[in-house]
């Protein structure tokens, strides 16, 4: 939320610091599975901490080990809150999608842009 209204980062992250005194260090490949949001939230805002791009942040998520697909969740809506997505990758990652879905993303963007 504080990403979206322009918040820089150093400030999102030190309001952060009054819910976790201190973020994980992201440990390449050596983070515990751990499914609860005391266990994985550290270690997103630790990625985050550290990251210097949407795209390096990314990077982290998948390195990191544990609870992939929450950690790429978190780590992925702070990132794009705070960086935003670079046009190449978010070109590249709609190819992936499947017709129905794509056609669901684009009457999405179309309705939020009458907003």
């Amino acid at each position: 939320f504080m990403g979206r209204g322009g918040v820089a980062k150093h400030d999102i992250l030190e309001e952060m610091h009054r819910f976790y005194p201190t973020f994980d260090e992201p440990r390449l490949g050596m983070n515990p599975f751990n499914e609860t949001c005391q266990g994985t939230l550290p270690i997103c805002l630790g990625i985050i901490e550290r990251a210097n791009s949407f795209e390096e942040a990314i990077r982290y998520a998948i390195a990191v080990g544990g609870d992939s697909d929450t950690i790429g969740a978190i780590v992925g809506a702070i990132a794009e809150a705070v960086w935003g997505v670079p046009d190449e990758i978010a070109r590249t990652a709609l190819t992936y999608l499947p017709h129905d879905i794509r056609r669901v993303y684009d009457d999405f963007c179309k309705a939020i842009a009458r907003v």
